[in-house]
Formats: structure tokens, C-alpha cells, sequence
């Protein structure tokens, strides 16, 4: 079994969008460390897109809810990890293999 966690969390943003919310704990130490406004601009212009809290938009199919509610119990234990892996391979988005 393979970690199917990001092809969840981008089948999710490809299909309903996303919106950032705020910079990740290690973005904004990044940032702290800027001594003037042209090292805080250039730090700034290097981030990507792990660089940002994700936050996606409303879910309104129900396979898709339950995908969301596996996600958010994924590190929780091996039974959703399970879970999660088998529902992605009967909708289709990953392949058994």
C-alpha cells in the first residue's frame, strides 16, 4: 500500500479548488529572519505553493466527503490509511497496481 494521501488532497483541489489560508509554521520563520524590506521581498518571491496553508472549497459529493473525512483521520492509524487507499482505487483516481 502506497502513500495515497497527496493524489487525495490534489484530486480534491483539482476538482473543487483551493484557497490559501496563512504561511506554513516554517514560511513565516523564513520570513522573521528578514533584516529589511528587500531580503523580506525576495524571501517572499522565493516561496511555493508548500509554502502556504491550503484550505479547500465546499465539497458537495458525498464519495468526495467521505475522501475529505479519511484525510483528516490519515495519521491516525493504519485502518484509514486503508480506507483512504481502497476508495481512491474504486473511484478510479489511482490504479491497484
Amino acid at each position: 500500500m502506497r502513500n495515497c494521501y497527496n493524489e487525495a488532497i490534489n484530486y480534491l483541489k483539482n476538482k473543487y479548488g483551493f484557497k490559501r489560508t496563512g504561511l506554513t509554521s516554517k514560511a513565516q520563520e523564513k520570513l522573521s529572519k528578514a533584516r529589511n524590506k528587500k531580503e523580506r521581498k525576495e524571501i517572499e518571491d522565493s516561496f511555493t505553493e508548500r509554502d502556504y496553508q491550503i484550505k479547500i472549497n465546499s465539497i458537495t459529493e458525498k464519495d468526495d466527503e467521505f475522501i475529505m473525512l479519511l484525510i483528516q483521520q490519515y495519521y491516525y492509524g493504519n485502518a484509514p490509511k486503508k480506507e483512504l487507499y481502497n476508495k481512491l482505487i474504486q473511484m478510479g483516481i489511482i490504479n491497484g497496481a
